[in-house]
């Protein structure tokens, strides 16, 4: 009985863990940062990219990038931006929202 209600406990206290790990702003960050490249290596072959990229010459590669950005489909660089914002914001550690702590609102006044 007492290895029972040591399990069930447990079994509470991982399981509570795992949802404070996973529902952190880093962890959610990453979940958007994963789906972004799964979504860009849908819609953007890399190995054609870096083949031409490879046979362009070094002073011509910005030239290259511009032509590649502005040749795009908008879901492309609608998904480049997403990522990179949450790239941003998981370096950086913002949440995103305001706090609506007390404590954080007095010491910002």
């Amino acid at each position: 009985m007492h290895t029972q209600l040591h399990k069930k406990i447990m079994r509470r206290i991982y399981t509570a863990y795992a949802m404070r790990v996973l529902g952190g702003t880093r962890a959610r960050h990453t979940i958007v940062m994963a789906f972004c490249a799964y979504a860009f290596v849908q819609y953007v072959s890399i190995l054609d990219v870096a083949q031409n990229l490879s046979m362009v010459t070094v002073g011509d590669v910005g030239a290259f990038i511009l032509g590649a950005v502005t040749g795009t489909e908008i879901w492309t660089l609608l998904v480049l931006a997403v990522f990179a914002y949450a790239f941003h914001a998981f370096l950086k550690g913002d949440t995103g929202v305001m706090s609506l702590n007390m404590s954080d609102r007095h010491m910002r006044a």
